[in-house]
């Protein structure tokens, strides 16, 4: 099996690129295979999210919370480390199955694990130096097993070494550009020549070592991306025509070179191979580009506005179907689908599930086991009394700083410490939120906002939560306090208008909306909004437009594809309704709103029974919808099957508030 990881691949990039034929080998794994949307998990943050895909479990179980952490041997702060991971990934469980199993450059894998093969870390090409002549020494740890470093090394390409032409292949206009003043291609290069590196390495392994796993991972297209994708056509409004011409072939040829490469390793791979492919989110490349630096947010927060929330997976193998598509995958689910492939059961600790829909075949069923961290025998972990490596880059940490993904870091050790610690709590409150534990997530945050009563971002997500645990008091009082201070930003009206909403005064709701219309650029969000405001007045038809217009400015939303579906079905626009329901459980698949919106849409059709699964569905994921059993009971009845109809019946009347 190989496991490759793209970070920040996107579809919308990747299908213009298939369509004209610029990408042959994606194309043959896509056709020969199953393709679908990855949803990432919150906050997007590569080192969370990458662990994520390797562990199956979201970061309070794992123990990565960002990209730096306090270094326990110094003072200071040092890159997440992979000591600090709490739980097995992927590598150590095959592992620990005698299967032979490589990892090149994996996020936070530093220093190299002693699993069973070989495992490069993703520092082992840090700091080159100025001159490619002068000695390139790769730091202790990067490798292992260490006999193998000294290969290892030697297949480092500095980025000096690359050539005029080379590097004109992503520049077509590389000799009008003076380098002495425009630093830009050289950050290009120092990319292009880490991915070479990771690609020399991982083909070197596949070809000449044996091997029954191998997880490689490229992260070209996301720090790339940061810094080109904004020359990307069409040419953003404050981007010079002249950086325009210069720069925007960089991104499509990116994506080509990735591309190439991927066919080297479909080529050593074989026929016999199940081929992973995935990235743990996407990259703006349209109208959703962020123009600037939005007020009231980090560094990081700004970072990771350029990101989609849908990914990219693709598979193909001998167990997986040819020419076809997975819907409702996310990030937590390829590790359970890689173990059930290679005949191995899921921890009941994992959190994400196994991808059957994509199996050409049915496997027979396996019982989960309680936790492969319980499992008896050689772990192919680090020892548990190794002490974690007091190495810090400080050059790799002012990179992120300089992509955005951190903050600037004070001199002040202490200080600096404190951030990272308020981050990682902070991203950890995020888990929590995102998967539905807003109790936890509320206990954390309150802690945040007492010890950082002037950092706006922790008072808002605090005033979501407590919206959405119906503490409804403290989410209005922090927003208040927000605003009389002159915190107030676009996140926090979206909280406040969702109150109003709540309290049933749509008309302030509605002043709040087109105030926030006027004073921040087009939102999908407040499109949103609007459109729920004008469905609770049950004027439709201004309904659909507004949702209409919060798809236009964001087509990933699958909350407004429900609205829309809502206000179409009120319309008795019933295929229109079915079809935007679709597009929203395709975006969304657990969303028991849009299943029953689809049902109500298909039983106006007449296709009784498939709106029957539909609604089955809605019940399914949330068992107390009320509204969605009296539908049930009314299609059981018409359909008869009276003792059906009956058991709804009665459901309905339990939870007749509820949905």
């Amino acid at each position: 099996m190989l496991l490759i990881g793209w970070d920040a691949a996107d579809w919308k990039i990747i299908n213009p690129l298939l369509d004209a034929g610029l990408m042959p080998n994606l194309s043959r794994l896509v056709d020969g295979g199953v393709i679908g949307n990855i949803a990432t998990l919150q906050p997007c943050l590569s080192p969370i999210l990458w662990t994520s895909i390797a562990t199956g479990k979201t970061a309070d179980k794992h123990g990565i919370c960002g990209f730096v952490e306090p270094n326990p041997e110094s003072s200071g702060l040092r890159l997440s480390t992979s000591t600090s991971r709490s739980t097995k990934a992927i590598w150590n469980i095959l592992s620990q199955r005698g299967l032979k199993t490589h990892v090149i450059g994996w996020f936070a894998s530093h220093p190299a694990e002693p699993i069973r093969g070989v495992c490069v870390s993703n520092r082992f090409d840090e700091e080159p130096p100025i001159d490619p002549k002068t000695p390139w020494p790769m730091s202790p740890g990067c490798v292992h097993p260490a006999e193998q470093s000294t290969a290892i090394a030697d297949m480092r390409l500095h980025p000096g070494d690359l050539q005029f032409e080379e590097m004109a292949a992503f520049i077509p206009q590389l000799q009008h550009i003076d380098l002495k003043s425009d630093s830009r291609p050289f950050v290009l290069a120092r990319a292009l020549a880490h991915t070479a590196s990771i690609h020399s390495i991982a083909t070197s392994l596949m070809a000449e070592q044996p091997w029954d796993f191998l997880a490689v991972y490229y992260d070209a297209l996301d720090v790339v991306g940061h810094d080109f994708m904004p020359y990307h056509p069409p040419r953003m409004t404050h981007v010079s025509p002249q950086d325009f011409a210069l720069y925007a072939n960089v991104i499509n040829a990116l994506y080509q070179f990735h591309d190439q490469m991927l066919g080297r390793l479909l080529e050593l791979s074989g026929d016999d191979t199940t081929v992973v492919l995935v990235s743990d989110h996407g990259f703006h490349s349209d109208h959703r580009r962020p123009q600037g630096a939005p007020t009231g947010r980090t560094p990081e927060a700004q970072a990771a506005a350029w990101h989609r929330q849908f990914g990219v997976l693709a598979m193909c193998g001998p167990h997986i179907k040819k020419d076809d598509r997975v819907y409702g995958a996310n990030l937590l689910d390829v590790t359970p689908t890689l173990l059930r492939l290679f005949g191995l059961p899921a921890g009941r600790d994992m959190d994400g599930r196994i991808l059957v829909d994509a199996f050409s075949t049915s496997l027979s069923a396996l019982e989960p086991i309680v936790s492969w961290d319980q499992e008896p025998g050689e772990e192919y972990l680090h020892p548990p009394e190794m002490r974690q490596d007091p190495y810090a880059s400080a050059t790799v940490i002012q990179r992120l700083v300089d992509l955005g993904y951190l903050p600037e870091v004070p001199d002040d050790v202490q200080k600096a410490v404190d951030i990272a610690n308020a981050e990682s709590q902070f991203n950890l409150a995020v888990v929590h939120q995102h998967h539905g534990r807003g109790g936890k997530a509320r206990e954390m945050l309150e802690q945040l906002v007492a010890a950082h009563p002037g950092e706006p971002r922790y008072a808002v997500k605090l005033a979501r939560v407590c919206f959405d645990l119906g503490i409804h008091d403290r989410a209005r009082a922090l927003i208040e306090r927000l605003n009389a201070e002159g915190h107030r930003t676009a996140d926090g009206d979206l909280v406040w208008i969702a109150i109003l909403l709540k309290e049933g005064k749509l008309d302030d709701a509605m002043a709040c909306i087109l105030e926030a219309g006027q004073r921040y650029p087009a939102s999908s969000g407040l499109q949103y909004f609007l459109g729920t405001t004008l469905l609770a007045q049950q004027h439709w038809a201004p309904a659909q437009n507004a949702f209409e217009k919060a798809i236009e400015l964001d087509a990933d939303f699958a909350q407004s594809y429900n609205g829309l579906s809502r206000a179409l079905l009120m319309q008795n626009q019933f295929e229109e309704a079915g079809e935007a329901a679709l597009r929203a459980v395709g975006l969304l698949y657990f969303f028991p709103q849009a299943h029953y919106h689809l049902g109500r849409a298909l039983a106006e059709m007449g296709e009784l029974q498939r709106a029957i699964r539909s609604i089955e569905i809605a019940v399914t994921q949330s068992p107390r919808f009320g509204e969605a059993h009296l539908e049930l009971s009314r299609l059981y009845e018409q359909t008869g099957d009276p003792i059906k109809a009956i058991r709804h019946q009665r459901l309905s009347q339990g939870y007749a508030d509820s949905v």
